[in-house]
């Protein structure tokens, strides 16, 4: 497929534009637009490999809600479901206040502007790029309050963090003080 030529997607009877290239990928539609998709692409870049492959489901007239996919670059790999929280301002009046947020001056307006239209990751199920297998559970705000893993080297661990990313209870317990990681 020739990522040139693929048709750009739209929502609510409008295009929405997108910068950069588009990946090949088989969308599926409902009457709002785009609905989720398949796509796969791959290549080498230098002695790295940059590759993508995965299945989407996008939340009725928005955005990717619920992803299964593999991902790798620069030498990471990451492969996993992830959960996303998306707003219930539809596509494309988001991506019209997103650009407006923007180029808003920092404050409070732009902040309080930002979080309604922010679309963080509420949970994560998989391997990440420190090659470790878990489970991720993150609050409203995108940041993750409890992380149950096994580590490459095979070490189980539950840890439960405050707002601030600091480690408040861990299993086992590492004896230690709260500490971020």
């Amino acid at each position: 497929i020739d990522s040139k030529k693929i048709v750009p997607s739209g929502s609510n009877g409008k295009i929405i534009k997108r910068d950069g290239p588009r990946d090949p990928r088989l969308l599926s539609f409902n009457d709002a637009g785009a609905s989720g998709g398949l796509g796969f692409e791959g290549k080498m870049n230098g002695d790295k490999v940059d590759a993508y492959g995965g299945i989407t489901f996008d939340q009725y007239g928005q955005d990717e809600t619920l992803k299964l996919a593999y991902t790798e670059a620069n030498g990471w790999r990451r492969v996993g479901l992830s959960v996303q929280d998306r707003s219930a301002i539809q596509q494309p009046e988001w991506d019209e206040r997103w650009a407006k947020a923007q180029a808003m001056k920092p404050g409070p307006e732009r902040d309080a502007e930002m979080d309604l239209l922010s679309a963080p990751f509420r949970a994560f199920f998989g391997k990440t790029r420190e090659n470790d297998s878990g489970l991720f559970l993150n609050d409203t705000k995108g940041r993750t309050r409890i992380r149950m893993m096994v580590s490459k080297s095979g070490e189980p661990k539950l840890e439960f963090l405050d707002e601030k990313g600091l480690i408040v209870l861990s299993f086992p317990n590492s004896g230690q003080p709260p500490s971020r990681r």
